[in-house]
């Protein structure tokens, strides 16, 4: 009970503080970042009527075509937490902040929050997005449906307008944000510096990339395609199932090693 209290108490301080550093500077971001992968056609947001969707400003920028809605928000991701137990150590305060709890339960508060606030910033950005053009345009075009014909999550995008479709890639984009937040806590067990964490989720990204294509990987088995609603597996509900209980998966094997090294290291200390 105790314990619960103490976990309580540091994952209401650790929601301050990744408030106070950053999530909405990284929801800022995502928002930029679809600007300039679009840069050339948001003007078309205000002056080429239903030629445009929002739809074709999402899928150019995280589906296909994108460089910075896919390779720089992983870093976005870091801003509001990550690099927190780093800083910690490097201040000469960790033994101070764990002594007043236990390892887990420190762990534990810092792995819940760096998950929870790199997918909320992530999300919040990408909502963001989402609603502020929808005032200027559709977010489906029902006219070029049959032109999405064969797409992942087509069937979504003829439902609502579109609305639960872009419920399912934001939802995605908060499962980036979790598992690309949770890498970079982790390096940041081994590499105590703030720059390299936040410029680990870039290098790992990227590495994903070229090692799906070198591989031959299938589409159905490829993170990073899943997370960018490029495959699907059989449904769409299916695979947003599936995607979020790999990346919980995922986010857990990667926490546990986060708690072992800190432990170790607390240890040494």
């Amino acid at each position: 009970m105790e314990n619960n209290k103490k976990l309580l108490r540091l994952l209401m301080l650790g929601c301050r503080t990744a408030m106070k550093e950053g999530v909405f500077i990284a929801a800022a971001g995502v928002i930029v970042c679809i600007c300039l992968d679009t840069w050339n056609q948001i003007p078309f947001l205000w002056t080429a009527g239903d030629a445009v969707d929002v739809f074709y400003y999402w899928f150019n920028a995280f589906v296909f075509g994108g460089f910075y809605s896919v390779f720089i928000t992983p870093m976005l991701a870091c801003i509001p937490y990550a690099a927190s137990f780093c800083e910690e150590y490097n201040a000469n305060i960790l033994k101070t902040v764990v002594s007043k709890t236990d390892i887990k339960t420190y762990c534990a508060a810092k792995s819940i929050v760096t998950a929870v606030s790199g997918g909320v910033s992530l999300a919040l950005g990408g909502g963001a997005f989402v609603l502020v053009a929808s005032f200027f345009t559709e977010l489906v075009n029902e006219n070029k449906c049959s032109e999405y014909l064969g797409l992942p999550y087509y069937e979504y995008l003829q439902e609502g307008n579109g609305v639960r479709y872009f419920i399912a890639v934001i939802f995605l984009l908060y499962l980036s944000g979790m598992l690309w937040s949770s890498v970079a806590l982790l390096v940041s067990a081994y590499i105590r510096n703030r720059y390299v964490v936040f410029v680990t989720p870039f290098l790992a990204s990227f590495f994903l990339v070229r090692l799906n294509v070198l591989s031959g990987m299938p589409d159905y088995m490829s993170i990073n395609l899943l997370l960018q609603a490029r495959s699907i597996i059989g449904t769409p509900k299916a695979t947003l199932a599936v995607t979020a209980l790999g990346i919980a998966l995922l986010v857990i094997i990667l926490d546990i090693f986060f708690y072992r090294k800190v432990k170790r290291v607390v240890k040494d200390e």
